[in-house]
């Protein structure tokens, strides 16, 4: 950012640039989103239960690393910061895409109480 000149709008143009860029991906992982098939409506479940990482069944709907592979996001936390924004846009895209927080904090809790 500090290569850039502060002069003639060159860093605004970028700072512009890149926003624009973020709000274009979390728009297309909402669009990615909502052509999954829904998995958990409330009255019917339809999809499969997954294992995520820490090794909890949660009713995430995409596979991530098709998702990250599709938007080009090469790491997680990329991946995350389009979740931000794709959050603001589409509400619940975060347990859409990895599952309830909720599930993954009680793992954690067991985990630690098990040692």
């Amino acid at each position: 950012m500090r290569l850039l000149p502060v002069d003639g709008g060159v860093r605004e143009g970028f700072i512009f640039h890149f926003l624009h860029h973020l709000k274009l991906k979390a728009l297309a992982l909402s669009k990615y989103v909502d052509a999954e098939p829904k998995s958990h409506t409330g009255e019917q479940i339809v999809g499969v239960l997954a294992l995520s990482r820490g090794g909890v069944a949660d009713r995430s709907r995409v596979n991530r690393d098709t998702l990250q592979q599709d938007l080009s996001l090469e790491s997680d936390g990329d991946l995350h910061v389009v979740l931000a924004f794709a959050e603001k846009i589409r509400p619940n895209t975060y347990i859409d895409v990895l599952g309830d927080p909720q599930l993954h904090s009680e793992a954690v809790i067991r985990e630690f109480e098990a040692l």
